[in-house]
């Protein structure tokens, strides 16, 4: 089979990973969107998972690569296996660590990379085991991790050269001919007022002659910047230590006053639903998360407002607010104020003029999956999709045919 020109797009974020396959097929551009979860455990060489567990929901591959001058290697496990078997003991991205430098970041990418060849896999109608492809990867940063860890990152997904896994069974050699790092922020900006092929969306074109601000807001930090003239101003980056760790936090401290304990998946549920399992019972706690939002919502618009006084762009010289990222924790309560309005509206006591960014309108096709009936169903995007999504419409030129 004739080699492949095929781009990954990777966002790595806290929970999961999340990723976009794009390349050509019949000269036209085909897309497949993904998730992986972004924990694992180390488990012993030879790891074979008992009869219970399919490799569809479970993963076992080996790694044998370096961070810099530190060598990983070992064998670790994904998937439902890890979340049954080794709950307590596993590896995952923290706000501490820089993706430049992390462990789970050489994990998360192993298991994006095979994923990737499953979804060329479907486009192209071919055995996995059968493709031969030049990866291009697009992958995103922190716009102040840009200047000094780009050539880091390039140089750590460089160094992973092989797909060894076990369950299920693929050996690839990873031929990749180059590594483009786009900021965070700046890539939900473009994914906002662009559609494919970098054109401007119609509903967005006003937007482009005004200075946005962005606030990408992640599990345990909230990065700032802000565009104009559809170029990132320099000096305007700013990292505040508040996300949605801290809505999450305040959470559980209420509970833990009360003696109780939850998972930590479960509070980060009850944030989007308002409601939390306790014991028998299911407990409303979407007043509590009000209120967790708007001191959230409180540290960073201060911080802001601080960071800009001195600033050639104050405050009130400034638009439009996009806000991004998943630590955003875009709410299914209606009782619940999304920290996008409560952000602005405190905001707005210093720049009056200022207004929330809507986010855009995608189409998705849905498949019937009894009459495999397929329909175009018209949604938002979300605010935890914005970034991958900017930097697929950056990676569109890398593909090849």
């Amino acid at each position: 089979m004739a080699k492949k020109q095929a781009v990954l797009v990777v966002d790595f974020g806290n929970s999961e990973t999340r990723a976009i396959v794009l390349c050509k097929k019949d000269k036209k551009l085909k897309e497949r969107k993904f998730t992986v979860s972004n924990r694992f455990a180390e488990v012993d060489n030879g790891f074979i998972p008992d009869e219970d567990y399919s490799d569809d929901t479970s993963m076992v591959f080996n790694i044998d690569t370096k961070i810099g001058d530190k060598n990983i290697v070992g064998t670790y496990v994904s998937g439902e296996v890890q979340e049954r078997e080794f709950s307590t003991s596993f590896i995952r991205p923290t706000a501490q660590e820089a993706k430049y430098t992390a462990k789970s970041t050489v994990l998360s990418y192993t298991k994006a990379i095979f994923k990737a060849y499953e979804a060329l896999a479907d486009i192209y109608s071919v055995d996995k085991d059968k493709l031969d492809v030049e990866w291009t990867v697009v992958v995103l940063l922190p716009p102040g991790d840009i200047e000094k860890g780009k050539a880091k990152m390039a140089e750590l997904l460089q160094n992973i050269n092989k797909i060894d896994c076990t369950f299920p069974q693929f050996n690839k050699d990873i031929s990749l001919k180059s590594v483009a790092v786009f900021p965070e922020g700046f890539c939900a900006y473009i994914g906002t007022v662009f559609e494919r092929g970098v054109t401007p969306r119609a509903e967005f074109v006003d937007t482009l002659k005004e200075t946005v601000l962005v606030l990408d807001i992640g599990a345990g930090t909230t990065d700032m910047l802000i565009v104009k003239d559809n170029r990132v101003i320099n000096n305007s980056l700013y990292s505040i230590k508040q996300g949605g760790n801290n809505i999450v936090q305040t959470l559980n401290s209420s509970f833990m006053r009360k003696g109780v304990e939850l998972l930590e998946s479960d509070l980060e549920k009850a944030v989007v639903t308002g409601f939390v399992k306790v014991g028998a019972g299911v407990e409303d706690v979407s007043d509590t998360i009000c209120k967790a939002k708007r001191a959230v919502a409180g540290i960073i618009s201060n911080k802001i407002k601080t960071f800009l006084e001195t600033s050639e762009y104050p405050l009130n010289s400034i638009n439009k607010l996009l806000v991004c990222g998943g630590g955003a924790m875009q709410s299914e309560n209606e009782k619940i104020t999304s920290l996008s309005k409560v952000l602005v509206e405190q905001l707005k006591g210093v720049a009056p003029s200022i207004e929330l960014l809507s986010t855009p309108v995608q189409e998705n096709i849905v498949v019937n999956e009894v009459t495999k009936e397929k329909n175009i169903v018209k949604s938002e995007v979300s605010l935890r999709e914005l970034n991958i999504l900017g930097a697929s419409i950056f990676g569109e030129r890398f593909v090849g045919e």
